[in-house]
């Protein structure tokens, strides 16, 4: 992550590792050696939080706190838009538009999506639709069996949580 709100992705692998990048509506894979760094997501200016709609990852305006990867996509705390989805792979993953409709969008590669953390309601004990919780991660990890935990710090009470995204 840099400071100018940008992801990138360096290769330590011993082989060339394709990434792909969606720009202007066209996905191109970047062929990135040993050894190389690319851009990601961040360092554009489109928003993020639009009832996910994936968007291009690279042309987003993204401000990250903190990062995962699960299964070739990554995860991003995002201070303004909760956490980011980036799809760094070349498999189309469906993601369901919310849990009271079954609308689901193709997550592309290349293209980014937030998955929590537009709402105004606060996250309690009781499960609740992610999309409608506001949430601003300081720190993410995730399990083994594949559920993200999210690490925030309450400004107005300087009380920390920790919630479970499954």
């Amino acid at each position: 992550m840099g400071q100018t709100g940008r992801v990138y992705f360096l290769n330590e692998a011993r082989h060339v590792v394709d990434i792909p990048l969606k720009e202007n509506g066209k996905t191109r894979w970047v062929h990135v050696p040993t050894g190389m760094i690319v851009l990601v997501a961040g360092g554009g200016t489109k928003n993020t939080d639009v009832d996910l709609v994936p968007l291009s990852a690279v042309e987003s305006e993204i401000a990250p706190t903190s990062i995962a990867v699960h299964h070739h996509h990554i995860l991003l705390g995002d201070s303004g838009d909760g956490v980011l989805e980036v799809n760094v792979a070349g498999d189309h993953q469906q993601i369901l538009k919310s849990d009271s409709q079954s609308t689901t969008h193709q997550l592309e590669p290349g293209e980014i999506v937030s998955v929590t953390g537009s709402g105004n309601q606060m996250a309690d004990t009781k499960p609740m639709e992610a999309r409608l919780v506001d949430i601003h991660p300081k720190s993410l990890v995730e399990s083994a069996s594949g559920i993200l935990y999210l690490a925030e710090m309450d400004e107005s009470s300087d009380a920390g949580k920790v919630e479970a995204l499954n």
